[in-house]
């Protein structure tokens, strides 16, 4: 799911931390070639509305609100799997 409205975000990952839940964040980001690229190659395509949005969101996800970011372009859902987990380790040793 994309949220690219801070305000939403805000009020969503609020609620979930004040609810005592322990929250990691990541928004995966790409080029917008890229996305439309991997829109297209789902099995049911791409819609219009959702490439319309695709400019929008890229810019709007690149607020400091939206980190930590995790650049996708080159890498494959493995390696994103094993860059987040990299990430909340990390976090965890901390606290």
């Amino acid at each position: 799911m994309t949220v690219a409205d801070r305000g939403y975000a805000a009020e969503m990952f609020g609620a979930l931390r004040a609810a005592g839940v322990r929250l990691y964040h990541f928004t995966l980001v790409a080029q917008p070639e890229a996305i439309r690229r991997r829109m297209h190659a789902r099995p049911e395509g791409a819609t219009a509305w959702a490439e319309e949005q695709v400019d929008y969101c890229v810019q709007a996800l690149r607020h400091p609100s939206f980190a930590v970011h995790i650049a996708t372009d080159d890498r494959d859902v493995g390696d994103t799997v094993a860059e987040i987990e990299r990430v909340i380790q990390r976090a965890r040793a901390r606290s």
